[in-house]
């Protein structure tokens, strides 16, 4: 099966419930859209339950954007050659609203590492894709962050990568092109109209992020069948 799961936001255990109530497998493929990282309590354990797995592939979110923006620098070792071309004023800037929105638990947690596990996880990043395209019952899906707002006037992602992942869409729009859009970002309960913490479906828009670190749900979709699974189970 193919699920996506996006916006973890740090909350690890929910994430490791997650996957155990789809039963996860060698069998099958996770995508997850971005956001693992910042604001719950454990975004490097998360992380690092990800890079664990072969079949989980993680896709940028607007939160890892600016974490490996300001990450590899913070590694390197300061000295006075290369202090003021390192620690800039608009670093420091860039790095205080990062740990306003969020940051805080990810770098604390990233301190904890060992040197070489830092390079994994960054290494591991680096990797990470802004989209992907794939084919599941003769339908092509695109699974992505976010989505700027005005796609619904072209056809492709042809945009800089902030656009993507910082964007957000006209959820009112008609979203009757061929492809069917995953995405997150934008907590369901912000739309109007959405169930808050569950997914909202607008024809070939899907939004899964159900806010689980505001205290709502995790999901994980299946393109499968189009089932959907929550961590907690909301009533």
């Amino acid at each position: 099966m193919n699920y996506v799961i996006s916006d973890i936001h740090g909350c690890y255990k929910e994430f490791k419930a997650l996957l155990k109530k789809i039963k996860f497998s060698p069998a099958d493929t996770l995508f997850v859209l971005g956001d693992m990282v910042d604001r719950g309590a454990d975004p490097i354990g998360v992380l690092k339950l990800m890079a664990s797995y072969p079949n989980i592939y993680p896709l940028a979110g607007n939160h890892e954007f600016i974490m490996m923006s300001i990450l590899p620098k913070l590694m390197q070792e300061i000295s006075e050659d290369n202090i003021e071309s390192t620690i800039t004023e608009e670093f420091l800037h860039k790095y205080n609203l990062w740990i306003e929105d969020g940051g805080a638990t990810t770098v604390n947690g990233f301190k904890k590492l060992l040197k070489e596990e830092q390079e994994f996880l960054l290494d591991y990043l680096d990797n990470m894709s802004v989209y992907e395209k794939i084919r599941v019952n003769n339908q092509n899906y695109i699974l992505v962050h976010s989505l700027p707002s005005d796609l619904q006037n072209k056809k492709n992602l042809n945009y800089q990568i902030e656009e993507v992942l910082f964007g957000r869409p006209d959820f009112t729009a008609s979203w009757n092109q061929e492809d069917i859009y995953i995405i997150g970002h934008t907590p369901t309960f912000k739309i109007p109209g959405a169930v808050p913490g569950k997914i909202y479906r607008r024809n070939n828009l899907i939004d899964i992020d159900c806010g689980c670190v505001t205290g709502h749900a995790l999901c994980a979709y299946c393109i499968d069948t189009g089932e959907a699974f929550y961590e907690p189970v909301l009533i």
